[in-house]
């Protein structure tokens, strides 16, 4: 009985080990949102800490894209075309 007890303890042993290891990895990307100057800017972390520039907004609400093959600047590029009106539309009205 104690070696069933032994064996279930180093499981959980090596599990919480995987469980941290993983959880660390998973943590280390990502992306940052800083405002500078009443302007926004995101920045992607890669696996060795560094910031890279993905794209800014300015104070006038114009984005410069920095990184066009980030999936985070193509959705933020998507959006944005989607909340822009069409012109075609607009001088249909007037």
């Amino acid at each position: 009985m104690l070696s069933k007890s032994r064996r279930v303890m180093n499981s959980l042993y090596y599990f919480s080990i995987f469980f941290f290891c993983f959880a660390l990895t998973a943590c280390a990307g990502g992306y940052y949102t800083s405002k500078v100057n009443g302007g926004k800017q995101v920045y992607r972390v890669d696996e060795q800490g560094a910031k890279i520039l993905v794209y800014e907004i300015d104070q006038d609400g114009h984005t410069t894209i920095h990184d066009a093959e980030d999936p985070m600047a193509k959705r933020h590029m998507a959006a944005q075309e989607m909340a822009e009106p069409d012109s075609r539309e607009e001088s249909r009205t007037t």
